[in-house]
């Protein structure tokens, strides 16, 4: 419990800072990853999503159920 109104506000001001600080991070992390990607030339398939294909079906398919007509 918080012994004042005020106080119980600042300890909201103090996370409310530090979550906005953890995020700002991240997102940094995110915007340098995301240049260097796109900073590139050449893809691999597991870059473009294409490494669960399998003779063009999506591997995560049953080959001999319902997907596939």
């Amino acid at each position: 419990t918080y012994p004042t109104r005020e106080s119980l506000i600042a300890y909201h001001g103090i996370e409310t800072a530090q979550l906005a600080e953890c995020q700002v991070a991240q997102l940094e992390d995110w915007d340098t990853k995301y240049n260097a990607y796109q900073q590139r030339q050449v893809f691999s398939e597991a870059d473009l999503g294409f490494d669960d294909y399998e003779h063009g079906i999506p591997s995560h398919m049953d080959p001999g159920g319902s997907s596939q007509s």
